[in-house]
């Protein structure tokens, strides 16, 4: 007997696998911290300033667009990520636009690179605040 519940969850299963083999495959320095797929790391960034992006795969996706979180020593100024340094699903273009047909792979590496590219804070300053104003030189 037909059943179109289990054609439909093999469909998304398939792409979920898919999108998950993708990622492997390019990026070769993929971590699974909790043994499973539902939370993926790709660390990036240099060896004196490591950064990491988190992905976190939920039980329905690709229906349901990935959360993405960069841990390390990032500003949050930056337009995609909010005070906990997420992604946003409103400000990111193509985590906005997700669907399931979405490229996984395409939108960690935009992450990446646009992130990678964004200043980091000054030391001393709070992450998620912009740096303090540089002292007025003393009058003559």
């Amino acid at each position: 007997m037909f059943n179109a519940f289990s054609v439909f969850t093999t469909r998304s299963d398939d792409r979920k696998g898919r999108a998950l083999s993708q990622m492997a495959t390019t990026f070769s320095n993929l971590r699974r911290p909790t043994g499973d797929s539902s939370c993926l790391e790709i660390p990036f960034g240099t060896p004196s300033d490591p950064l990491v992006l988190r992905i976190y795969i939920a039980s329905d996706f690709p229906t349901q667009r990935p959360v993405m979180q960069i841990m390390g020593n990032v500003s949050t100024n930056h337009p995609w990520l909010d005070n906990y340094k997420r992604v946003s699903d409103t400000t990111c273009p193509l985590l906005a636009a997700w669907n399931k047909d979405s490229n996984l792979p395409m939108l960690c590496q935009r992450v990446i690179d646009s992130v990678g590219a964004c200043p980091k804070p000054s030391a001393g300053a709070p992450v998620g605040y912009p740096a303090p104003a540089p002292a007025p030189a003393p009058a003559p």
